[in-house]
């Protein structure tokens, strides 16, 4: 029941931000793109990071750091990109 439900959240949560995307003209677009490029590739790295962190025996980082460094990254990711297109 609660499986079902995070996986019911999570697909309106993805459903809302591609409306928004779409909603937006393609100025905006591409800021938002590129920003969530960035965010994309530094949470991808920082898992490398942990997972091998993890594999020489330092302890794992909760889910709560992981969503926390996404909305940290998505806050600089969309600063140059809103400078490059300005």
């Amino acid at each position: 029941m609660l499986l079902s439900l995070a996986i019911a959240g999570a697909a309106c949560a993805v459903w809302c931000l591609l409306r928004f995307l779409w909603s937006c003209d393609e100025r905006e677009q591409q800021i938002d793109y590129g920003a969530l490029t960035f965010v994309f590739l530094g949470t991808l790295i920082f898992s490398l990071a942990i997972g091998f962190a993890q594999s020489i025996g330092f302890h794992s980082v909760s889910l709560l750091g992981i969503s926390t460094l996404m909305v940290i990254l998505c806050s600089f990711g969309l600063i140059p990109y809103s400078w490059r297109y300005r």
